[in-house]
């Protein structure tokens, strides 16, 4: 389980802190790629509709726009590695 103030390093070299946790709400972190020199801050929230429940991903204080084309590339995949985990 995640607590707020958690520090977290990933299998791939991704570091941060756990900031806000929300149980089926949100998520938001600080995330920092090792080739990265700053930290971004990134919210997951879970938005229910009827049967049906958006994730929303939201990404700030990225460099410019190459690391939003990174992170928009790798966010697409998670939804999509998601979506197969959740059909299997």
């Amino acid at each position: 389980m995640f607590e707020p103030g958690q520090q977290y390093r990933t299998a791939d070299g991704v570091e941060g802190e756990v900031r806000v946790v929300n149980p089926g709400v949100n998520i938001r972190v600080t995330w920092k790629l090792p080739e990265w020199a700053i930290l971004s801050t990134v919210q997951v929230r879970t938005i229910p509709s009827g049967k049906d429940t958006t994730i929303s991903f939201r990404q700030e204080k990225l460099a410019g726009a190459a690391e939003l084309e990174v992170m928009l590339i790798h966010w697409h995949k998670a939804l999509q590695a998601l979506e197969e985990l959740m059909a299997t």
